[in-house]
C-alpha cells in the first residue's frame, strides 16, 4: 500500500514496529506476523516461507528550496510545545501531509499518555493484498502439516511404533504449530495421524500384552518364570531381577512365543499375553520393579532407565552408563546362544551394577 504512514508507538498494539522496520497493512495480525517471520523473531526458529518485499523509506522534511532532509524526532517534540499551528506547519513540510497528519494525530495522543511515538513510511512492494498473503502463510504450513501426516501414517501401519519416534514427530508438530500464525486446516489432518501413532506406541506383538491381576507375595515364589528363547537385554534384566527380588527359587524356562500356554505353577513375561510385560512406555523390567513395589530403591531406578534405553530405544532417559551396560550385554549374547549360559553371565554383571549403584547413593 503506497505512501501510506504507520506510527510505532510503545503504547498502542494496532502499529507493529520491528527492530527499525515497520510493516503495514490494513490488517493488523498480518503486520505482527510479516514482522516475526521475516526477522526471524524467536517464534520463527525453523523454516520460513513468504513471497513479500519490504521496502522502507525513512520520512523526508522538504525544504522550501526543494531540499529533502532526514526526520527529526526531536523537532517534532518541540513542535508539540509551540502551538497546533506550528505543529501543523511543521507536518505539512512532510511529504503525504494527510497521511502524515493522521499519524501525528496518534502520536499525539501516545505521548500524552507518557509513551513515545515514531513516524515512519513503509510500502509493501508486489500488490499482494491481506488475503493473498494469509493464503502463501497457509499453503506452506499446509504443507508441512502434509509431510508430517505422511510420516505419521507410515510410522502407525509398521508392526511396532517405537515411542522415540512418536515424541518426535509430535515435537515436529508442536514447531510447525508454532509458525501456524492463521491456523492452517492441515493442523487437523496431521492430529489425526499422529493419533493411531501414539496410542501404539511401544507395544510390540511379542510382548504386549494385558498383564495379570495382582498377585500377593507368597504367590510369586516358587514358581516356573517362562520367557522367549533367544534372550536379550530386557529379558536378562528381568530375570535377573526376578531371581533377586521377587523369587529367589525361581526356575526359567524358554520357549517359542506366542501362542504358548502356561502350564499349572507357571508364569510368563516379556512375552505375549504374560503375566508380566510391557505396559505403556515401560519396558518388562520396568513393569516388574513398578508392579512389586520396588521403585523405592534408587539402584534399581537406575537399571530400569537402563534397561529401558537399551530395549526401547527412544533415549528417553540418557544415561551415562547406558553404552557401557550395552555394550556388555551385546559381547555376553555374542559369546553364547545358551540361554541358560546367557543369564548365569547377564546376573553376575547385573550384581556388579547393582553394587556400582547402591554404593553411589551412599556417598
Amino acid at each position: 500500500m503506497p505512501g501510506r504512514l504507520g506510527v510505532a508507538a510503545q503504547q498502542r498494539e494496532e502499529v507493529v514496529f520491528f527492530v527499525g522496520m515497520v510493516v503495514h497493512t490494513s490488517n493488523v495480525e498480518v503486520a505482527q506476523h510479516i514482522g516475526r517471520g521475516l526477522l526471524g523473531g524467536a517464534v520463527c526458529s525453523k523454516r520460513f516461507t513468504t513471497y513479500e518485499t519490504i521496502e522502507l523509506r525513512m520520512p523526508q522534511v522538504v525544504k522550501q528550496d526543494g531540499r529533502r532532509t532526514e526526520f527529526s524526532r526531536d523537532k517534532l517534540r518541540a513542535s508539540l510545545g509551540s502551538g497546533p499551528q506550528q505543529a501543523a506547519d511543521s507536518f505539512r513540510q512532510l511529504q503525504n501531509p494527510r497521511d502524515t497528519l493522521r499519524a501525528f494525530l496518534i502520536g499525539m495522543r501516545t505521548w500524552d499518555n507518557g509513551g513515545e511515538a515514531l513516524i515512519l513510511e513503509a510500502r509493501l512492494v508486489g500488490g499482494i493484498g491481506d488475503p493473498e498473503l494469509r493464503g502463501t502463510f497457509d499453503a506452506a504450513r499446509d504443507a508441512d502439516y502434509e509431510e508430517l501426516a505422511r510420516e505419521a501414517r507410515t510410522l502407525a501401519e509398521g508392526e511396532y511404533v517405537p515411542p522415540g519416534e512418536v515424541r518426535r514427530l509430535r515435537r515436529r508438530l508442536d514447531e510447525i504449530a508454532a509458525i501456524d500464525f492463521f491456523g492452517a486446516h492441515g493442523r487437523q489432518t496431521a492430529e489425526a495421524a499422529l493419533a493411531p501413532a501414539e496410542a501404539r506406541a511401544g507395544q510390540h506383538p511379542d510382548v504386549t500384552g494385558p498383564g495379570a491381576p495382582e498377585l500377593a507375595q507368597a504367590e510369586l515364589r516358587g514358581r516356573t518364570w517362562v520367557t522367549r528363547v533367544h534372550i536379550h537385554v530386557d529379558r536378562i534384566a528381568s530375570a535377573w531381577l526376578i531371581r533377586r527380588f521377587i523369587d529367589p527359587d525361581a526356575t526359567f524356562k524358554f520357549v517359542e512365543g506366542k501362542g504358548y500356554a502356561p502350564e499349572p505353577g507357571e508364569l510368563r513375561f516379556d512375552m505375549a499375553d504374560a503375566e508380566f510385560t510391557h505396559e505403556g512406555d515401560r519396558c518388562t523390567f520396568e513393569t516388574l520393579v513398578f508392579r512389586r513395589g520396588l521403585d523405592g530403591d534408587p539402584a534399581l531406578v537406575a537399571l530400569s532407565e537402563i534397561i529401558h534405553d537399551l530395549d526401547i530405544a527412544d533415549d528417553k532417559f540418557g544415561r551415562p552408563e547406558t553404552a557401557g551396560v550395552s555394550a556388555l550385554i551385546e559381547g555376553i549374547c555374542a559369546a553364547t546362544p545358551d540361554d541358560p549360559d546367557r543369564l548365569a553371565r547377564g546376573a553376575g554383571a547385573l550384581d556388579g551394577f547393582y553394587a556400582h549403584f547402591t554404593r553411589r547413593r551412599g556417598e
